[in-house]
């Protein structure tokens, strides 16, 4: 009877193993009969696993499916679980295909290296992009990366000033080093106009340009494009992406600088966005004007 209650234990043991085995398995389908859908490794291109990717960058994925007990039917695409809009896919190379994506033919029981390119989110985190293959059972099979969008961060001085170039401090800012200068200095990229000659200051009427030049053409100035929010601009993707969309701004000469304008600047392909913080204006009487300012490079 002894050897029996041993023989009984050993044999639940024995079953216990092999139930957690099971459990432990990665290729254990818990839904017998669900159709397979795996990542394919062919191409070097198509991501497998989570992966980092640029700002404004696609990726790829390419899958592979094999039929259970009914014909496969389609694949969806989702980020952080909600269904993407077709706008933002792309199936071997031909970008007319809704979400999901219709499986037609032979797909219906096999399919190899059917490429998928996403474009993803475009804020600075991490999002999950998972494949859902369906078949005709309503059965499922999934794959899902995790996507984390990357950028170089802008930096970024606060309380930079340009004073009156016809005044007793400096007119003009070097965008390399990010200080100011002398208008006269050759490192001057930006330089404030002065005052209006044609003007009498001693008539009581302010003289001041308030207006900023490119001293002839030492830098590339714009006015960002309308609705810019400065605060928005963290990346130096996004910085260039701004300036390719603002060259109808363009200009040698601004308008007469007010607080909240946004101004865009490039030397030697470098690029930089201006925020006006202050326009102080002095009076008629003294060319101790200034502007102030927030620069991010």
């Amino acid at each position: 009877m002894k050897d029996l209650r041993i023989l009984t234990l050993l044999g639940v043991f024995a079953l216990s193993l092999f139930i957690y085995s099971c459990e432990e398995d990665e290729d254990f389908i818990p839904e017998p009969g669900a159709p397979n859908l795996s990542f394919s490794t062919e191409d070097p291109d198509w991501l497998n696993g989570d992966a980092d990717v640029m700002v404004g960058e696609t990726f790829k994925v390419g899958l592979n499916g094999v039929a259970g007990d009914a014909a496969m039917l389609n694949i969806t695409v989702l980020e952080d679980g909600n269904e993407i809009s077709d706008d933002r896919i792309t199936v071997n190379g031909d970008p007319d295909f809704g979400n999901p994506y219709t499986l037609v033919g032979t797909n219906q029981q096999n399919f190899i290296e059917i490429e998928f390119e996403i474009v993803p989110h475009d804020e600075i985190e991490t999002r999950t992009y998972t494949f859902v293959l369906t078949d005709a059972n309503s059965l499922t099979d999934q794959e899902s990366i995790d996507i984390t969008i990357t950028g170089t961060p802008l930096q970024s001085a606060t309380g930079e000033i340009i004073n009156n170039a016809d005044g007793q401090q400096e007119g003009g800012y070097d965008l390399d080093n990010l200080e100011t200068v002398s208008v006269s200095s050759p490192d001057a990229d930006i330089v404030d106009r002065g005052v209006d000659p044609s003007i009498d200051p001693s008539m009581g009427e302010e003289n001041w340009w308030g207006q900023w030049t490119d001293n002839s053409g030492a830098s590339s100035l714009r006015y960002a494009v309308a609705g810019t929010n400065f605060d928005d601009i963290e990346l130096e993707e996004d910085l260039l992406e701004l300036w390719n969309n603002s060259a109808n701004g363009s200009f040698s000469v601004s308008d007469k600088l007010q607080v909240g304008d946004i101004i865009l600047a490039e030397r030697n392909g470098d690029y930089y966005i201006i925020r006006i913080d202050e326009v102080n204006e002095v009076g008629p009487f003294s060319n101790d004007d200034n502007v102030v300012f927030t620069i991010k490079y």
